[in-house]
C-alpha cells in the first residue's frame, strides 16, 4: 500500500512547484489508483463532503455544477439534493468510474477552461479544484459563469479573486486533520459566496 501512495503522489506532483499545469497527470492518476485521494475511506473527506452538502441544502439549487468531480464520490449525494446536475473531471478514466458509480448526472470530460457550458447553473461547487489553475484562467471562468452561488473549497486565495468578481461570502467553516504524512496538517476552508 506503501508504495502504491508513493507511486501516486510522484506520478501527480514530480515538480518543485507542486503542480505544473500538465493535467495529463490526473489521468494517469487515475489510471494508477482507483480513488487515489481515498474519498470513499478518510473521515476526513467524509467530513469535509458533509459541510459541503450541509451549505448546498442550505441553499436548495435548482442546478448544479460540479467541477473536478473525480470518480463521482461528492456527485452521488449532491444528485439527491438536486436531480438537474453537470459534472466535469479532466481525467476520461474518473468520468468513466464516476457514470458507473453515480446513474442521472451528466458528466463531461474535459479541461474546464475551455469546455462551453450550454446552459447556466444556479450554483458551481468548486471542490479542491481551483488551486490547479492559473489565476487567469480562474478569473476567466468565474466572470463568464452565470450563477448566483459559488461554494468552494480548499482554495486559499479566494477572497480576493471572487471578491473581484462580485460574489460576497456568506458562509464559511474550516476543517482540518493532522496526519503521519505529507502534509502532516491539512486545513481546509469551505467558503459559500453569493452573487452581488
Amino acid at each position: 500500500m506503501l508504495y502504491n501512495l508513493k507511486k501516486s503522489f510522484f506520478a501527480l506532483f514530480n515538480s518543485p512547484n507542486h503542480f505544473s499545469g500538465e493535467f495529463g497527470k490526473f489521468e494517469k492518476l487515475f489510471k494508477i489508483k482507483k480513488d487515489p485521494w481515498n474519498f470513499s475511506t478518510s473521515k476526513y473527506e467524509k467530513k469535509r463532503f458533509n459541510i459541503i452538502l450541509e451549505f448546498v441544502n442550505m441553499i436548495k439549487p435548482q442546478s448544479i455544477l460540479e467541477l473536478g468531480c473525480a470518480e463521482g464520490h461528492l456527485t452521488g449525494p449532491l444528485f439527491l439534493i438536486c436531480p438537474d446536475i453537470t459534472a466535469v473531471e479532466i481525467s476520461e478514466t474518473a468520468i468513466q468510474r464516476a457514470a458507473q458509480m453515480v446513474c442521472g448526472p451528466k458528466f463531461i470530460s474535459g479541461d474546464l477552461t475551455k469546455i462551453k457550458f450550454a446552459k447556466n447553473y444556479s450554483m458551481i461547487v468548486a471542490a479542491e479544484v481551483l488551486y490547479y489553475l492559473k489565476e487567469e484562467d480562474i478569473n476567466k471562468f468565474i466572470k463568464n459563469c452565470q450563477t448566483d452561488y459559488l461554494l468552494v473549497s480548499g482554495f486559499f486565495n479566494q477572497k480576493n479573486i471572487l471578491e473581484k468578481c462580485n460574489f460576497k461570502k456568506i458562509k464559511n467553516k474550516w476543517i482540518h486533520r493532522f496526519e503521519f504524512s505529507f502534509p502532516f496538517l491539512k486545513i481546509t476552508e469551505i467558503c459559500l459566496w453569493r452573487k452581488n
